[in-house]
C-alpha cells in the first residue's frame, strides 16, 4: 500500500466527531482528520511522517502494535493524548488494523478521567471547608474591619495638615479595603450567584471591558476585536464580564512594561470533541506577552489559592472558570507558540427565538 492518505474517503473521516489517526507500520502518523487536528492542535502537514508517540500515550501505542502484529482490534480501551500546550487528555480509544497489515487506525474521544473526578471531589471537599471559613470570616473579620475603617476616618479628620500622617491613614484604609475585597472573593467562590440570563450585547461587553482595562492599566497596551456577526446570546452578562475581567487582570499583571494584551470575541462552528460543546460556539480570547505558564503548573491552574505570582490571592482563574462552567462552557489556558499565554472561554451558543439571527 503506498504511503498516501487511506483509501477511506477523507470527507467521511473529516465529518466524524471522534479524532482519527492513521498510522503506518512504524507507528508514524500518515493522516489525521479535522477533529484530531483540533484536539491535538496539530495540522496534518506538521504531523505527517512523525512518530505517533509525540501525541499518543504508551497504552494506545501498545494497542496499535497489537493491531499490526497480531491483527487485533481494541474497542473501548483507555489511554491519553497530548494536546495543545502539552496538556494530557484522557481518552477512550478504538484501534483496528488496516487491511493488508500495513498500518492501523486509531480513533478516540476525550473523556473525564478517574483522576480528574478524584481531583474534583477533593476540590469540592476543600471548598466546603473554605465555605465554612468564609461564612465565619464574614462576621468575625468584616465587622471589626468596618469598625477599624470608621475609626481611622474619624481620627483622620482630627489630624493636622501633615501630609505624611494623612498618607499613613490612607494606607491603612487601603489595606482595610483590600482585606474586604479578599473576603468578597472568598464568598464569591463559595456562594456563587445564580445565573441571570438575558440577551447579551457582546460588542458592548468588549467595549466596556476595553475602557475599564485602559483606565486601570495604561501599560500594557490592549488590542480588542469583536466579530460583527455576533447576535445576542442568552447569558449572564455580569458573570461573563467578571470572568473576562479576571483573565484581563492576569494578562496585565503577567505582561512586562511595554507588552501587549489581546481581547477577541468571535463565533465558530464546532463539531469537535475537544470542548464537548458542539454546534455554534461563542469564543472569548485573552492573550498576553508575558512569560507563559511554568512547566508543570497546568494541573494546579484552576485550583483556588494557587498562583505563580507573589502577592496574588490565586482566586481569579477559579472564579472565571466557575462562571463559564455554570454556563455549560469551558475555559482553557495554554502557552502560545510565539510566547505568552492564551486564555479562551468557549460558551455554547444559546438564544431565545426572537433573538436568533
Amino acid at each position: 500500500m503506498p504511503d498516501s492518505p487511506p483509501p477511506a474517503p477523507e470527507g467521511v473521516l473529516d465529518s466524524l466527531t471522534n479524532a482519527v489517526l492513521v498510522l503506518d507500520e512504524d507507528l508514524r502518523v500518515r493522516w489525521i482528520n479535522r477533529s484530531a487536528s483540533r484536539l491535538l492542535d496539530a495540522p496534518l502537514e506538521t504531523v505527517a511522517g512523525r512518530p505517533a508517540a509525540g501525541w499518543l500515550s504508551e497504552e494506545i501505542l501498545r494497542h496499535a502494535s497489537d493491531a499490526l502484529e497480531r491483527r487485533m482490534t481494541w474497542a473501548g480501551a483507555y489511554g491519553s493524548a497530548r494536546g495543545s500546550g502539552g496538556e494530557t487528555l484522557p481518552v477512550r480509544v478504538n484501534v483496528s488494523p488496516l487491511e493488508g497489515g500495513r498500518g492501523a487506525v486509531v480513533s478516540f474521544a476525550r473523556l473525564a478521567s478517574l483522576e480528574h473526578r478524584e481531583r474534583r471531589r477533593l476540590e469540592q471537599e476543600r471548598l466546603g471547608a473554605v465555605a465554612r471559613l468564609a461564612e465565619g470570616a464574614a462576621h468575625v473579620i468584616r465587622n471589626p474591619l468596618t469598625g477599624i475603617s470608621a475609626g481611622v476616618e474619624f481620627l483622620g479628620r482630627g489630624l493636622s495638615a501633615d501630609p505624611d500622617q494623612k498618607e499613613n491613614f490612607q494606607a491603612i484604609l487601603r489595606e482595610v479595603d483590600r482585606l474586604d475585597r479578599i473576603l468578597g472573593d472568598l464568598l464569591a467562590i463559595t456562594h456563587p450567584a445564580d445565573l441571570s440570563r438575558a440577551p447579551a450585547d457582546v460588542s458592548a461587553l468588549v467595549f466596556d471591558l476595553t475602557a475599564r482595562f485602559r483606565a486601570a492599566y495604561p501599560d500594557p497596551v490592549l488590542r480588542a476585536e469583536c466579530a460583527d456577526n455576533i447576535a445576542r446570546p442568552w447569558l449572564d452578562s455580569e458573570q461573563i464580564r467578571r470572568a473576562v475581567w479576571e483573565l484581563l487582570k492576569n494578562a496585565a499583571e503577567a505582561s512586562a512594561p511595554g507588552g501587549n494584551v489581546g481581547l477577541r470575541a468571535g463565533l465558530f462552528e464546532s463539531d469537535e470533541t475537544l470542548f464537548q460543546l458542539g454546534g455554534r460556539v461563542l469564543r472569548l480570547d485573552v492573550s498576553d506577552s508575558g512569560p507563559g505558564l511554568p512547566a508543570g503548573f497546568e494541573r494546579a491552574l484552576f485550583e483556588p489559592f494557587r498562583s505563580t505570582r507573589s502577592g496574588s490571592k490565586g482566586l481569579g482563574l477559579y472564579i472565571a472558570r466557575d462562571a463559564v462552567v455554570r454556563h455549560g462552557g469551558e475555559l482553557r489556558v495554554a502557552n502560545r507558540p510565539d510566547g505568552g499565554a492564551l486564555a479562551s472561554i468557549y460558551l455554547p451558543w444559546e438564544t431565545r427565538n426572537d433573538e436568533r439571527d
